[in-house]
């Protein structure tokens, strides 16, 4: 199998212990655990900040797309990812869940950028996709004034919960959901196959 589709090989699965205990059966080991959230739009309001926020559509595609990358560095499984430039803009100018104004990057007071958030407006409901900050900006508080501004702007649409995803052995974000009221409703497992 591995000789035919490469090596390492992985799969998605459900909380199904009877599926998982079927691909552990072929070889299959757990590489991590993403539990899924929901969490009401309301409520979020305030919270001032040293941070100023931009809409991607406000910055330059290139720079949008270089900051993207680094991001996606630091977040299990996306690690090594890196989008083609021609890729990126077909992404966003071809995409009816993207909205700029739910694509959000930070900055400090100086100007350096810090972070970013971004939300998608899929047909099954709001999904926030990513909220982060560069390592040098953690423990600022960044990461939940990005979740507030996007939930406030859902909640201004008339959507009353968005959903969302955490690596299971992300505790900083699983308190940030916790303390903004998220619950926990389901999980996914990652599992992955190296050839012998």
């Amino acid at each position: 199998m591995a000789e035919r589709y490469g090596a390492p090989l992985r799969t998605v699965a459900p909380d199904d212990h009877r599926r998982l205990r079927s691909l552990t059966g072929l070889g299959f080991a757990f590489d991590r655990k993403d539990v899924d959230w929901r969490i009401p739009t309301g409520g979020h309001r305030g919270g001032e900040a040293d941070w100023t926020l931009k809409r991607s559509d406000e910055v330059d595609l290139d720079r949008l797309r270089e900051w993207d990358d680094e991001m996606r560095q630091y977040v299990p499984g996306t690690r090594g990812w890196r989008w083609d430039p021609a890729e990126f803009a077909e992404e966003l100018a071809d995409s009816p869940p993207y909205d700029p104004a739910l694509y959000l990057l930070a900055f400090d007071p100086d100007g350096e950028f810090a972070g970013m958030g971004r939300t998608w407006l899929n047909r099954d409901g709001a999904r926030i996709g990513f909220v982060g900050a560069r390592p040098r900006f953690r423990s600022r508080g960044l990461g939940g004034h990005l979740a507030r501004r996007m939930l406030a702007e859902l909640d201004d649409r008339g959507h009353t919960s968005a959903y969302f995803n955490i690596d299971s052995a992300n505790a900083a974000s699983t308190a940030m959901a916790e303390k903004m009221g998220a619950t926990a409703v389901g999980a996914t497992y990652e599992l992955v196959w190296f050839a012998d």
